[in-house]
């Protein structure tokens, strides 16, 4: 996956083991290269396993490596994906 500081509705996909069709919440959690910490609001994907995010404007601010992580809330169960890096990069040109 390619991602480049300023991009606009670039998708960051991330697996669970886990069935989250039943699922109550989904966020994505993300730790900047800054070391700063947030999240973006998860959708669920067709699949059932699958939650994901778009970017918006402002969201891919550094560059650097990026660590993403789902968190599911499900009734009787909440849980996080195994964390993944993902570089973000100077984007050439305009």
């Amino acid at each position: 996956m390619a991602l480049h500081k300023g991009d606009i509705g670039a998708i960051i996909r991330l697996t669970s083991d886990a069935d989250l069709s039943s699922q109550t919440s989904l966020t994505v959690y993300y730790r900047k290269t800054s070391g700063a910490i947030g999240s973006f609001a998860g959708t669920l994907s067709g699949t059932g396993n699958v939650q994901y995010t778009t970017t918006a404007v402002g969201d891919l601010d550094e560059v650097g490596n990026w660590t993403f992580q789902a968190y599911a809330a499900i009734t009787g169960f909440t849980g996080r994906s195994t964390s993944v890096v993902i570089p973000v990069a100077e984007a050439v040109g305009a």
